[in-house]
């Protein structure tokens, strides 16, 4: 029989001697702005590369039922912005943040997995967040109730 894990609540993140730090706060049922610091031997990493074009990955997964949501970073969804560090005017600077707007259907506790990768590697930081309430006087952003709402990336496309 299939027993669910539950996680501790976890805004830090260690791996491979990196440590990945969670600022902001999901909200159910509306956009929310997230961002990923990471950092080595108490040092900002301001050399990301890219995978997979962008410098994070985010796929969150609902503790109890494993509803999936995979999270494009903001420079990604923000029509398109370059992420060469080197180009002059709106280049999405390679770390130590990594910026996303998630949003998650309803409250719960999620896993969220960082995809980065650094020196070659890539690497995956698991954090796990509670969510809050749905604000009541929020504007849902699709037409689905936020119960029975399917995955979306940020972009709006399910999953």
């Amino acid at each position: 029989m299939f027993e669910p894990v539950t996680h501790a609540p976890s805004r830090t993140a260690q791996v491979d001697g990196y440590t990945v730090e969670l600022s902001g706060d999901l909200v159910a049922g509306q956009a929310s702005a997230v961002t990923l610091t990471v950092s080595r031997g108490g040092a900002p990493v301001t050399d990301l590369q890219p995978y997979l074009a962008a410098y994070g990955h985010l796929v969150a997964l609902r503790e109890g039922d494993l509803a999936y949501l995979h999270v494009h970073p903001a420079e990604a969804s923000a029509g398109g912005a370059s992420i060469d560090a080197g180009a002059p005017g709106g280049a999405t600077p390679a770390g130590p943040q990594v910026e996303f707007v998630a949003e998650v259907p309803t409250a719960g506790s999620y896993r969220l997995f960082l995809d980065f990768r650094h020196d070659g590697v890539v690497r995956t930081a698991e954090l796990t967040v509670p969510t809050g309430p749905a604000d009541p006087s929020a504007v849902p952003s699709h037409a689905d109730p936020p119960d029975t709402a399917p995955a979306r990336d940020a972009d709006g496309h399910g999953h």
